[in-house]
């Protein structure tokens, strides 16, 4: 599975606050990595990530009616980062993505110019998924 979850980092306090973040894994990577100071070698291991958001307001902490949380990928809208790396330590576990098929698709989450941007020759993003625990 590449669809993974994890706990929040966010402040349980803060209005909508959601319990999990939820990513697509793009790349696992193992690095050897000198230390800078001690000049001693380390094994690094990280993943490289698409996260999922709460920030569509139309889906923020939104559950259907199965009780199945609904979520969106980041966009270039949003205030937070759409790519990012992780520690693969704080993985809790997979999940099922399943589509949310009434909100569309589209091809415009990230600008043309984006690494990950749906093309002709590629499927296009959905707006919005539901997360199956």
């Amino acid at each position: 599975h590449h669809d993974i979850m994890l706990h929040a980092q966010d402040d349980p306090s803060l209005p909508k606050y959601h319990p999990y973040w939820y990513a697509w894994v793009l790349g696992i990577f193992h690095s050897l990595v000198r230390i800078h100071g001690t000049g001693e070698w380390q094994d690094v291991h990280f993943l490289w990530v698409r996260w999922f958001g709460h920030a569509d307001p139309r889906v923020w902490g939104s559950v259907n009616l199965q009780g199945l949380d609904c979520i969106g990928l980041v966009t270039a809208d949003d205030d937070t980062d759409a790519f990012g790396f992780m520690n693969p330590a704080h993985i809790i576990r997979a999940y099922h993505l399943i589509p949310a098929f009434e909100h569309g698709e589209t091809n415009t989450l990230l600008p043309s110019q984006s690494i990950d941007t749906a093309t002709a020759d590629s499927p296009q993003d959905f707006n919005h998924h539901y997360i199956s625990r």
